[in-house]
């Protein structure tokens, strides 16, 4: 399928990637409110720590109430992230920091992380380096209907659309 644009589209119109984008998504439920702004600095910390990271796309702090948080981080790929993983220390330091101040359901802390492969994004992403994102378009303009994945993601499969 071809979007309005005339590229490779996925369903829903957005446009297919090239590369295999990858999504981090963590949330975490502090037991007070005053651990908030400490999670915050913590992230702070953890971004200016993953600027010489190679393929980190965007990492940003998203608050939900005033005691419950998300991380969202987009990189070029797992490898990536599993990168990012092994070289910031200041991770290691957030997430023990984290666990401590997590409210706790019958002895199992409130803090979850999903990951995600992202397969198409909306032509207006504007996140960092428009450059970037353009290259990470799907080039084969070729595809059609049967090119894509429809239906709802099993087991190991991940299907992911973020809103630019």
């Amino acid at each position: 399928m071809l979007n309005l644009r005339g590229r490779p589209a996925s369903r829903s119109t957005y446009e297919l990637v090239e590369a295999p984008l990858y999504c981090v998504v963590t949330r975490m439920e502090y037991r007070h409110a005053w651990l908030l702004p400490i999670a915050a600095w913590h992230h702070h910390r953890i971004a200016r720590e993953s600027r010489h990271i190679t393929g980190l796309k965007r990492f940003a702090f998203l608050i939900e109430s005033p005691r419950i948080c998300f991380i969202l981080s987009i990189w070029e790929g797992e490898e990536a992230y599993v990168t990012f993983m092994s070289q910031a220390r200041s991770h290691l330091y957030a997430a023990r920091s984290a666990f401590a101040g997590v409210v706790r359901d019958h002895g199992k802390p409130r803090i979850w992380s999903t990951e995600w492969a992202i397969r198409a994004t909306s032509q207006n992403v504007a996140w960092g380096d428009d450059n970037d994102w353009v290259q990470l378009r799907c080039a084969d303009r070729d595809k059609t209907r049967q090119d894509i994945p429809t239906g709802v993601p099993r087991g190991g499969e991940h299907g992911a659309v973020i809103h630019g």
